[in-house]
């Protein structure tokens, strides 16, 4: 059975179309990119698949995305948006949220909590709030959010943007390590980073999928006419 199937998806906006006829299928936990120019569609994918943007032939482990309760999708489902929201919120608070779908709370998430953080190098930063942190170690506690979810998918929406060379590597390496346990799909413009580590890349342009290819077979060259503007 497969993880992720999108079947025939179509999204429009105001008369507008955004993706149009896309399918995939994702059969095992790895590294899957998204790439294309802005505008391509990446975001809108992601959404989809995180029942953010409603739309039809979304399926987890053969499940329609459409019949899966909030609860149940958070429990498959997990979203890395690319802007994060910062607030005067405590991190062990805000990471305690990802324990609703579990039915947990209280004391049973500290220890998890903890262990999670630990392993991601952030457990200096659990009595810290969110807007007293850098963008680094934001990116780090929402990841840590995602993991908390104990997801089978993690969707991540350009999650290296707008870091700097050190954290830009981290979070590389935690999502590789992650891929080790979940499909992980990552929207992003890092081209070398999608050939040197991702299972499959996926390419947008003009709203349609245009390349489904092993990453590491996909000339840099190749990648790069995705950006290509007409005229």
């Amino acid at each position: 059975m497969n993880i992720v199937d999108v079947k025939g998806l179509s999204v429009f906006f105001s008369r507008k179309t955004v993706v149009r006829d896309i399918s995939f299928s994702l059969d095992e936990n790895g590294l899957y990119a998204l790439i294309g120019a802005n505008g391509a569609g990446k975001s809108t994918i992601l959404k989809c698949i995180a029942g953010i943007v409603p739309a039809n032939g979304i399926f987890i482990l053969g499940r329609s995305l459409k019949s899966l309760k909030r609860k149940e999708l958070a429990r498959e489902v997990a979203f890395l948006p690319q802007i994060l929201v910062s607030s005067p919120f405590e991190v062990k608070g805000f990471l305690n949220f990802s324990f609703y779908s579990r039915g947990l709370s209280g004391k049973a998430c500290e220890g998890e909590i903890e262990e999670v953080a630990s392993v991601l190098g952030i457990e200096h930063l659990l009595n810290s709030t969110l807007d007293a942190i850098s963008g680094g170690e934001l990116e780090l506690v929402y990841i840590a959010a995602c993991v908390l979810q104990k997801p089978k998918v993690l969707l991540a929406d350009e999650p290296t943007t707008f870091l700097d060379p050190y954290y830009r590597k981290r979070v590389q390496e935690v999502l590789l390590e992650l891929s080790n346990r979940m499909v992980v799909i990552v929207a992003t413009h890092e081209l070398e980073w999608v050939r040197s580590s991702f299972r499959r890349v996926l390419g947008l342009k003009g709203s349609k999928l245009v390349m489904d290819a092993e990453a590491k077979s996909v000339p840099l060259c190749e990648m790069m006419k995705l950006f290509e503007r007409a005229g």
